[in-house]
């Protein structure tokens, strides 16, 4: 086990740029990651915070146009 360590540590040491490439490598495609999802996740709740205000907004104008017409303006007028 401690040869594997020391032949572990001579090669990181032989070969640096080879070394800091491949982790930096990985460091990148993690914050890749990272960054895709928050971008993901924030697009859906802004997208659910908009449809959820054009619901509400659309139904009043609605319920407010039936008022003014004359409409039903609940299920147990229509009855």
């Amino acid at each position: 086990m401690v040869e594997i360590l020391v032949q572990v540590l001579s090669n990181l040491r032989a070969n640096k740029l080879r070394s800091f490439l491949t982790m930096f490598g990985i460091l990148w495609g993690v914050i890749s990651v990272v960054i895709l999802s928050a971008t993901g996740e924030g697009f859906r709740r802004g997208n659910q915070h908009v449809l959820e205000f054009t619901h509400r907004r659309t139904f009043r104008n609605i319920a407010f146009a039936e008022s003014r017409q004359g409409g039903v303006s609940n299920l147990h007028d229509a009855v």
